[in-house]
């Protein structure tokens, strides 16, 4: 319709949102064709609000395809565009994303103390439950502040599938974060919390249960040139074999 009608504006907007939609379906190309675009206009000096979610996408997918040092620089100039613009939509992607990727424990960690600043403003109702919520139950669960999500979701009360999904990250119900996941629609997020759930599987001695999961996690992987969860995928089911 942006199109149809010349709205130059509204255009610009759908094709950062479009490189979004590309990520949670499975379009990863596509959808970083649409984000280094933007991203290079934006460099060329035509700054956008979105520019912000435009490099958290491709931030995601180049860590995906094992491209760390790439994907950490747009984790982080996504956090720094995020804070000039100071609003939820935008921030509370931003922060987890940097939060989840500080957690890694080779790096020298500031994870904490974002997740502590994410889940005061969650606090205080300045950030919605959308797909944030999951990148922070991760964190969490890699830092063993578990307690501190799920007190917050108790008190929340009403849930959208996100926060659901994030409840079930937080309290080592990896399999069913992989279900509502897919109930939303968001692939690789489904996949990464079926590698996360064969993980634990594997851990217990379940290893028909962890197969199975690798081998719907595998699928997606390969399908996107996810390489680095890839290797992950197939070291587990080497190992369980």
């Amino acid at each position: 319709m942006a199109e149809r009608f010349g709205v130059a504006a509204d255009i610009r907007w759908e094709r950062a949102e479009r490189a979004a939609y590309c990520y949670y379906r499975a379009l990863w190309d596509e959808g970083l064709g649409f984000a280094d675009d933007f991203i290079a206009e934006s460099e060329a000096g035509s700054p956008h609000y979105l520019e912000s979610i435009c490099r958290g996408m491709r931030g995601r997918v180049r860590l995906a395809r094992g491209d760390v040092g790439g994907g950490r620089e747009d984790a982080a100039k996504a956090l720094e565009l995020a804070r000039l613009a100071d609003e939820p939509q935008v921030l509370g992607p931003a922060i987890s994303l940097q939060a989840w990727i500080l957690a890694d424990p080779s790096l020298d960690s500031g994870a904490g103390a974002l997740v502590s600043e994410l889940l005061a403003l969650w606090s205080e109702g300045r950030l919605t439950g959308l797909s944030a919520a999951l990148d922070v139950a991760w964190t969490v669960r890699a830092l063993g502040r578990e307690p501190d999500l799920l007190e917050l979701l108790d008190r929340k009360g009403t849930l959208t599938p996100w926060f659901e999904a994030a409840r079930s990250v937080a309290s080592g119900a990896l399999l069913e974060a992989a279900e509502i996941c897919a109930e939303i629609g968001s692939l690789p997020d489904e996949a990464y919390a079926r590698l996360r759930s064969a993980e634990l599987f594997a851990q217990t001695g379940r290893r028909p249960e962890a197969e199975a999961q690798l081998e719907l996690a595998l699928a997606f992987y390969r399908s996107v040139g996810a390489t680095a969860y890839t290797r992950q995928a197939e070291a587990l089911l080497a190992a369980s074999a």
